[in-house]
């Protein structure tokens, strides 16, 4: 059942990309300092079955979008490693506005649909 629900999103995702819409929402930039430490993080870590109803703010998505696969160096290098720097990871967001690409070049989500799949997710 889990496997058709992603073959689902993926293939609602790649027809998306066929129309994909111009519309960028730019992120603020991510904050890379602070948090909680490392350790800390570790040892809290945890699975969560609910979630809140509340959206996150811009700059919770850009820390969260830049921490996954953000370029954090200044010879183009990601966050997340890749074989051979391939970089062949895409990012997508999935929210009430609709369905978004992260262009980690720009910081920002690329519009791809302007429907709200998560409830496919």
């Amino acid at each position: 059942m889990k496997k058709n629900r992603l073959y689902l999103i993926a293939a609602l995702l790649f027809a998306s990309c066929c129309v994909m819409a111009e519309t960028t929402w730019k992120l603020p930039a991510p904050q890379r300092k602070g948090g909680m430490p490392l350790m800390q993080a570790l040892n809290e870590r945890a699975t969560k079955r609910t979630y809140l109803s509340q959206e996150l703010t811009d700059q919770q998505i850009s820390d969260l979008l830049w921490s996954a696969n953000g370029i954090n160096r200044s010879n183009g290098k990601r966050t997340a490693p890749s074989a051979v720097n391939r970089q062949e990871i895409d990012i997508y967001l999935l929210s009430a506005k609709g369905c978004f690409l992260y262009d980690a070049n720009a910081n920002a989500l690329i519009e791809v649909n302007k429907e709200d799949f998560r409830q496919f997710a």
